[in-house]
């Protein structure tokens, strides 16, 4: 009797790893698939010529600041680096009150750039007299307050780092408009608008 014909072992551990290969790498490209549809999902594809256009400043909601209504945009400035992946933002608000409000929000292409110029700017800071500085952390955004008062203006200022997006928000007012300790969360809010608003930079 002819036994039956079997294929060769070394045919049979090529095939067997073919497939396993070609298992993997299916696995990987619908992997890939999966998080390309996710992202464009989430539209959050940055466009900087968009993002980083004075038009955004009308995209920040100050109902938080008394008399909101009052306030206008002042004036604004944009600009964007050749690479168009990076930019700056001035937002420039004020109020018949005399409040003043500035956000700026800087996106940069180096990791290390938001939080070199937060190290700069504590150090501008504390060198300045009759200032208060207090370090500050919500998780999302790290950085530090300062808080000074002149004869004729108070300021409050909050520089913070998110990722490689820079934000300062700063709310400048005659003294005692605005009592320092519950204007902190004023402008945190503020930076948390500006922080969503360029999710796609952090």
């Amino acid at each position: 009797m002819t036994p039956p014909l079997t294929q060769p072992r070394p045919a049979v551990r090529s095939q067997r790893r073919f497939l396993a290969v070609l298992a993997v790498g299916l696995g990987l490209v619908a992997l890939a698939a999966v998080y390309l549809v996710f992202q464009l999902s989430r539209g959050d594809s940055p466009n900087a010529e968009a993002d980083f256009a004075k038009a955004t400043c009308e995209d920040f909601d100050l109902a938080e600041i008394a008399n909101s209504s009052a306030i206008s945009v002042e004036s604004s400035r944009a600009g964007l680096w050749d690479d168009l992946d990076r930019g700056q933002l001035n937002c420039d608000y004020t109020a018949d009150s005399g409040l003043a409000l500035t956000i700026t929000v800087i996106a940069s292409a180096d990791d290390d750039g938001p939080a070199n110029s937060l190290e700069r700017a504590r150090e501008v800071s504390e060198a300045g007299s009759g200032t208060t500085i207090e370090d500050f952390d919500n998780g999302d955004h790290t950085g530090f307050t300062k808080v000074f008062s002149r004869e004729s203006v108070q300021s409050l200022s909050l520089f913070s780092a998110a990722g490689r997006l820079s934000v300062t928000v700063a709310l400048d007012a005659k003294p005692a408009a605005f009592e320092p300790s519950e204007a902190v969360g004023l402008v945190e809010a503020l930076a948390a608008q500006a922080r969503d608003r360029f999710e796609a930079y952090v």
